[in-house]
């Protein structure tokens, strides 16, 4: 079991804003402790997580001197033995989203990144609300001060372009090492596992996320970063470099696998958390009568289930943007789960529900015994 040392329990701080989770593996002589120090004691609401991966070299004595120093800025979560950055990083991950923060994050330890790239990307989510994912990407350009090695523009080429054909989505950098979250469920589901595609797995876990985020490309932001600076150091080698691709054409070949098994996972958590109204076979204007009233006078759920609606009447869709609009009025934001099926999802986002409410397509959970009702129509489901 990992160790926390955190103002002496064993439990996330709560409250912080954002929490950096930074993985650290053998860092002793490279670890530039002042500036982690500094910047979380001039950023309100920042807290940052070091996760020592079982360093043999004195890190985490170091990382505790730290704490030390600043301990409600700074926590240490320490792994029993060295599991690589890909499982250090969702330790930390599941860890930190356990603080209530608003966003999750992670970083590299050596900083090849300037700490100010932080506050750029947690701007992203504070003005972009349907972004929940913002990927830092090295991207040459006029002003920017890039500075790589041509071998590992190559190598970052190579993965970025795999990567969009595994995901879907078009990534210019996948690799580079500074990521932020909102802290949803969503993510928590994306980490509940460990990842199979080592020092690649933040393809693994773009892809996973996009299996619960929808619509999925609207839900991901790439910023270019202003500056980043290659750091002599780095643990991987020619062989994991060789490997990768081999990972990657894996986690092609395996991506629809993925995707379904993550939003399968997905799809049974929001299942079973919100409190909801399940509709059945046809809906028409008569239920979204019901549902308005009740939406306006009660509001006393949250999501609406129309996964195992068979059958929509006309003008059903912007008709719920009213009954959302009514349901948020009471301090409750509404999501509305979809069947699945093409036809009805491309209606949904026809009538502009999809833009403004959190719709997810899901398959059915076929209930054991229909509900009888004379209509056979809106109920509500406990």
């Amino acid at each position: 079991m990992p160790q926390a040392f955190s103002n002496g329990i064993a439990a996330p701080t709560p409250s912080q804003d954002t929490v950096i989770v930074v993985p650290c593996y053998n860092e002793a002589e490279r670890l530039n402790t002042n500036a982690f120090v500094d910047f979380a004691l001039t950023h309100p609401g920042l807290k940052f997580l070091f996760v020592d991966d079982g360093s043999k070299d004195g890190t985490l004595a170091i990382l505790a001197g730290m704490q030390i120093r600043a301990p409600h800025v700074l926590d240490v979560l320490a792994l029993p033995q060295n599991g690589g950055k890909a499982e250090a990083v969702r330790q930390g991950l599941l860890y930190a989203s356990r603080s209530g923060a608003r966003a999750v994050g992670y970083f590299d330890a050596d900083l090849a990144t300037p700490l100010e790239a932080i506050v750029d990307l947690g701007r992203v989510l504070d003005n972009l609300e349907s972004v929940d994912v913002v990927f830092g990407s090295r991207q040459m350009g006029l002003g920017r001060k890039i500075f790589r090695e041509p071998k590992r523009r190559l190598v970052s080429f190579i993965c970025a372009s795999l990567a969009r054909v595994a995901t879907g989505l078009p990534f210019s950098d996948t690799q580079c090492g500074a990521k932020l979250f909102r802290n949803s469920q969503a993510l928590r589901t994306a980490i509940s596992t460990p990842f199979k595609a080592g020092w690649l797995f933040d393809v693994e876990l773009a892809l996973r996320l996009s299996a619960s985020l929808a619509p999925y490309q609207q839900r991901f932001y790439e910023l270019p970063l202003m500056e980043w600076t290659e750091i002599e150091g780095s643990k991987i080698t020619s062989t994991d470099v060789f490997r990768s691709g081999f990972v990657m054409l894996g986690l092609i070949a395996k991506r629809w696998s993925i995707k379904h098994e993550f939003r399968r996972r997905a799809d049974q958590t929001i299942l079973s958390t919100q409190p909801k109204v399940t509709l059945y076979g046809h809906f028409d204007q008569q239920d979204i009568a019901s549902l308005r009233l009740r939406a306006q006078t009660q509001g006393d759920f949250a999501q609406i289930d129309l996964s195992q609606v068979e059958q929509f009447g006309p003008s059903v869709f912007p008709a719920l943007i009213g009954i959302c609009d009514s349901i948020r009025a009471h301090g409750v934001e509404p999501s509305i789960l979809l069947p699945d099926d093409d036809a009805i999802c491309q209606a949904a986002e026809r009538s502009g529900l999809v833009a403004l409410y959190d719709c997810r397509r899901v398959i059915a959970q076929v209930p054991a015994k229909r509900p009888q009702t004379s209509q056979d129509t809106t109920r509500k489901a406990a």
